[in-house]
């Protein structure tokens, strides 16, 4: 059985005990060597931090299926008097008819990690609820159970269509949600090979996402940590950043946003990482980059993606490496990637066919020459030739139906 990495044990312990539970049981699900280890710390903290009856005894049963047989056993006493607690708590919280104590009982549903009930409960509030302002804050807290069920949350962006309208806890909550939403927005599809399934990401979503979380006052995650870190934002931004930001925005965000500045810190790895890039000193970059995406495998939202995003990022790194040049050394290009220049070759045998670059690889010599000096306006052309293309079938099909 391997070991958590020590940094993700750290880690790990600045989140709430309800939040350790859903991270710990989803970097079991991703990694199977470390899915012994992950339930068993999940129940121990189930057990002892936390009042969530039900999933101690979902994970206990994972574990006993896992172990064959072998898991240990329930704490039967701890069950029922727990359980009798939480009934007791929830009853007479229902009895009352104020917003404060049906809050209250939605706050107690999270903490107790009966998410489908805080869901089921806002919804029935809010439809026979006069309080516009209020449904708002229900329509968000069931945003906030659905991304705690580990399930996509779908609705947060009608409610941001009355952003205006909504408290400053409530706005900055959906601007989270939405946020993470975005960077949910993947597609997987399926290898007919039978091989690992292959993930894309979409640019424009992780766009979107850095927009959501910069339109938000980084004050208010205290309030929000069983959802995310501040930790967790700034690394999101960062990386959305890098895969869809232009020269200029990146360096809009690295010089004048304080508000990131702030959040992540001046002095910090990330802001080390992001001005690197700036300044093409990739040997730098990659450095601080191989450290962050040995961690993101472990991240909530960043772990079934990480590949894929580490790929683009690499792609895009390359492009702005190559092309001021018209020849390179393979070695150097590599060592600077902190890469073997055999995975960059690799990498670059890939991207002359799916960018249709125009680089010539001599591996006698173990020389790259380029063709073109600037990549980025050959697909600009490209692009501009696709446009011009529906364009004229438009004009055709229009042709057609006179």
């Amino acid at each position: 059985m391997k070991d958590l990495p020590p940094t993700i044990v750290t880690q790990l312990q600045s989140y709430p005990p309800g939040a350790q539970i859903q991270r710990l049981v989803h970097i079991g699900d991703s990694h199977k060597p470390l899915r012994q280890q992950c339930l068993e710390k999940a129940l121990a903290i189930c057990r002892q931090s936390t009042r969530q009856v039900e999933a101690y005894e979902r994970i206990l049963k994972r574990l006993d299926k896992l172990l064959k047989g072998a898991a240990p056993s329930e704490d039967r006493e701890w069950i029922d008097r727990t359980r009798a607690e939480n009934a007791e708590q929830v009853d007479e919280l229902k009895s009352h008819r104020s917003q404060a104590k049906f809050d209250a009982l939605i706050a107690l549903y999270l903490s107790l990690g009966r998410f489908q009930e805080a869901r089921k409960a806002c919804a029935a509030r809010r439809d026979n609820n006069n309080d516009w302002e209020h449904s708002l804050h229900l329509r968000v807290m069931e945003a906030r159970s659905q991304f705690l069920d580990g399930e996509k949350v779908t609705t947060i962006h009608k409610v941001l269509d009355s952003r205006d309208e909504l408290k400053p806890l409530d706005l900055n909550l959906a601007l989270l949600l939405a946020a993470l939403h975005e960077l949910q927005a993947t597609t997987t599809m399926s290898s007919h090979s039978g091989g690992p399934a292959t993930v894309t990401i979409a640019p424009s979503a992780f766009a979107k996402a850095v927009e959501y979380f910069l339109d938000m006052d980084f004050e208010y995650l205290k309030h929000y940590d069983d959802v995310a870190l501040g930790r967790d934002v700034g690394r999101y931004i960062a990386v959305c950043a890098l895969v869809s930001f232009s020269r200029a925005q990146l360096s809009t965000l690295v010089n004048q946003n304080f508000g990131f500045s702030e959040l992540v810190g001046a002095d910090s790895d990330i802001m080390k990482m992001l001005q690197s890039f700036l300044d093409s000193e990739f040997l730098q970059f990659f450095k601080l980059w191989n450290v962050l995406v040995g961690e993101l495998p472990f991240d909530l939202v960043f772990s079934d993606i990480v590949s894929s995003v580490d790929s683009l990022l690499r792609e895009r790194a390359l492009i702005q490496a190559i092309f001021p040049y018209t020849q390179f050394r393979l070695d150097e290009l590599a060592q600077s990637f902190d890469m073997e220049p055999d995975e960059l070759e690799t990498l670059l045998r890939q991207m002359i066919v799916a960018l249709d670059l125009k680089l010539k690889i001599d591996k006698i010599d173990g020389t790259v020459t380029a063709y073109q000096s600037d990549g980025y306006s050959q697909l600009k052309q490209n692009k501009m030739l696709a446009k011009a293309y529906v364009r004229s079938a438009k004009m055709a099909m229009l042709a057609l139906d006179k």
